[in-house]
C-alpha cells in the first residue's frame, strides 16, 4: 500500500457493494490464514465496505496482483526450535483513522521460527495520549499471549514463562510495570491494568525494542519497500 495514502469515506456506495465485500472477504481469509503481511491493508480497506468507491476497488485489485506475483511466499515452521520461547511484538497507531480518531491495536507472535498469531483490532475508545494507545494495545497482546501459553501446554508443547513482549514505547513499559494512578493515567479503564497482574505473576515480561526493529509496524502503517521486505522476513514469510 502506498505511503501516506488517504482514501475518501463516502456516504453512499459508488460501485457494487456486494462485489467489494466479496473481494474483501476473500482477501481477509488469506490475511488471517497465511499472509499476515497484508493485514494492515485489509483492515484499512474494510472500513469502506458500506460505501465503496472505484478507488477502493482499485486498491483491492492491487492486493490481488501482489498476491498473484508472490504465490511462492510461504511460512515454514522449524521443529528444532520447539523449545524456544514465544516472542511477541505489539504496536499501535495513535488516532490513525481520521474518520473515527480511534487507534488500532496490533500484535504478532513468533514461535518455531514463524508467525503463529497476528491481529489488527480497532480500539473501543478514543485515546488521549500515545502512551494510553500503546497500553491498550499491550492488553490486547497480553490476552493473546495468555491464550497461547494455555493452548500449547494443553497439547503438550513445553512453554516456559515468561513470554516476552517487545514494546517500542518506554513510557508504556513503565506504566505497565508500575501502574500508578496519576494525572496522565487515572482515566484509563481498569480492565487495561490487568496486564500488570500478569507481569507481577511472571507470565509476561516486557522488553524495549527500537522502532526500526518493531515487527508489528507492518500491521500499523504503510511501509517503504525495504522495511516491508525486512518485516516480512521477520514474520518468516519466505520463498
Amino acid at each position: 500500500m502506498a505511503i501516506n495514502i488517504k482514501l475518501p469515506k463516502l456516504e453512499t456506495p459508488e460501485v457494487d457493494q456486494r462485489l467489494y465485500q466479496s473481494m474483501l472477504s476473500s482477501l481477509m481469509y488469506v490475511a488471517t490464514g497465511t499472509r499476515p503481511n497484508i493485514m494492515f491493508t485489509m483492515h484499512y480497506l474494510s472500513q469502506f465496505s458500506v460505501a465503496p468507491s472505484s478507488e477502493h476497488i482499485t486498491a483491492l485489485k492491487c492486493i490481488y496482483r501482489y498476491l498473484n506475483g508472490t504465490q511462492d511466499l510461504g511460512m515454514t515452521f522449524h521443529g528444532n526450535q520447539i523449545r524456544d520461547n514465544i516472542i511477541g511484538f505489539m504496536d499501535s497507531d495513535w488516532a490513525g483513522n481520521a474518520n473515527s480518531w480511534r487507534s488500532v491495536s496490533r500484535y504478532a507472535f513468533i514461535f518455531c521460527g514463524t508467525a503463529v498469531a497476528w491481529s489488527a483490532k480497532k480500539q473501543p475508545t478514543i485515546a488521549l495520549l500515545s502512551t494510553e494507545v500503546e497500553y491498550m494495545a499491550l492488553t490486547h497482546a497480553s490476552k493473546e499471549s495468555t491464550f497461547l501459553e494455555h493452548l500449547y501446554k494443553n497439547v503438550g508443547i513445553p512453554i516456559s514463562p515468561p513470554i516476552f513482549l517487545l514494546v517500542d514505547n518506554q513510557s508504556t513499559i513503565v506504566l505497565a510495570e508500575n501502574p500508578i494512578f496519576h494525572v496522565h493515567s487515572k482515566h484509563i479503564e481498569v480492565q487495561h491494568h490487568w496486564v500488570h497482574e500478569k507481569i507481577e505473576g511472571g507470565s509476561i515480561e516486557l522488553e524495549y525494542v527500537p522502532m526500526v526493529d518493531q515487527v508489528a509496524d507492518i500491521f500499523t502503517k504503510p511501509l517503504m519497500a525495504e522495511n516491508f521486505r525486512k518485516f516480512c522476513g521477520a514474520l518468516c514469510l519466505v520463498l
